[in-house]
């Protein structure tokens, strides 16, 4: 049999690119072929996959990180083309005091600052697995936006600050990126606002509790009102990706905002390459009811049923699914962090055990 191997990565452990790895190994010693096609969703990992698809090259500059200290981050280049991801700049997984009501997307801005600098005049920004949930504000003042509180007073918004802006200014910002265009991926359909939105939905992983969530969603409603003047709803699908970075990149940079795990399975010419295969495997850290929201594993199944082709799933939990196609790896008897270190060892066992069954 010809497998399609089209794995996300394990957030905080295995990345695509050793999923796939380990899959081959197992899979050609059952004497099966393999294809491989390490996948991201705008995600973690997504600034190496779609370099990488592109033929470009990664370098290294220095952001400021959620936490408002300065590190070193990755990002892509070819031609006139720049790929930075909120998962580098502003990533959660990376992220040492983990609290959306203080994290900041600055570091997200100054990443398009350099593309700016470096003459890029299209920029591909990959949205997921931030740590934020700021509405992009941070971004924007990286780039010469201008917030105001009641008083006249100058800040950066973070998610716990939000109800002050009273005024904005976006003439230096709007020169900064004059010339410049973007398309973000986003690895989730939920609104901005709302019980779907990215404070109900998403703030919690981030490190909010209790009323702090509650307060983020008044907050962002308040970003909400005061950036209407800007024509865009804060209801489309994928606005409230990244904590609010979806929405920030439509409506301050006129981004077109796109299915990552599509845009990336069409880069890479998926359709082609599922046509030629009899089985596709996929993955990533925990399948969830999220994950139904655009990630990679359920847009690869969706694409599995359209061509009338077997597919599994193997990913480290399984939550909310009794679907036998989605096969958890990990082990009971180890702790999360043994897991975590074991997932390749937890992969192989898995796909030993499942995959002749299942086939």
């Amino acid at each position: 049999m010809k497998f399609l191997v089209a794995p996300d990565g394990f957030k905080g452990g295995l990345k695509s690119t050793e999923f796939c790895a380990t899959a081959r190994f197992v899979l050609e010693e059952y004497g099966h072929t393999v294809d491989c096609f390490p996948m991201c969703d705008g995600g973690d990992g997504f600034v190496e996959t779609y370099t990488s698809l592109l033929g470009g090259e990664i370098l290294t500059c220095r952001v400021t990180d959620p936490n408002f200290f300065i590190k070193n981050v990755r990002y892509g280049v070819k031609d006139d083309v720049a790929v930075v991801g909120v998962a580098e700049c502003c990533s959660l997984a990376k992220t040492m005091i983990k609290n959306p009501l203080y994290t900041t997307s600055y570091g997200l801005g100054e990443a398009i600052s350099l593309a700016k600098k470096l003459n890029k005049k299209r920029v591909y920004v990959g949205l997921g697995g931030s740590a934020t949930n700021d509405g992009g504000a941070g971004a924007v003042c990286a780039l010469g936006g201008r917030f105001f509180n009641k008083k006249g007073e100058e800040f950066t918004p973070t998610g716990n600050t939000l109800r002050e802006i009273e005024r904005i200014e976006l003439d230096d910002f709007y020169k900064n990126i004059e010339g410049m265009s973007f398309v973000a991926l986003s690895d989730v359909k939920n609104p901005l606002i709302g019980k779907d939105g990215c404070s109900f939905t998403y703030a919690a992983q981030k490190g909010a509790v209790g009323e702090e969530i509650d307060e983020l969603e008044k907050n962002m409603e308040h970003f909400a009102e005061k950036t209407a003047f800007l024509g865009v709803s804060p209801y489309f699908e994928g606005a409230g990706a990244a904590g609010g970075l979806g929405y920030c990149l439509k409506a301050f940079f006129g981004a077109e905002i796109v299915s990552g795990a599509d845009f990336i399975l069409d880069s890479g010419r998926f359709d082609e390459r599922i046509a030629d295969c009899d089985c596709v495997i996929t993955g990533e850290g925990c399948y969830d009811a999220t994950s139904q929201n655009g990630k990679v594993c359920a847009v690869v199944m969706k694409r599995a049923e359209r061509f009338n082709k077997k597919a599994l799933v193997f990913c480290g939990e399984k939550k909310g699914t009794s679907d036998e196609r989605i096969v958890a790896i990990n082990s009971a008897e180890k702790t999360l962090a043994q897991n975590i270190a074991d997932a390749a060892e937890n992969l192989d066992a898995a796909i030993r055990r499942t995959i002749e069954k299942a086939i």
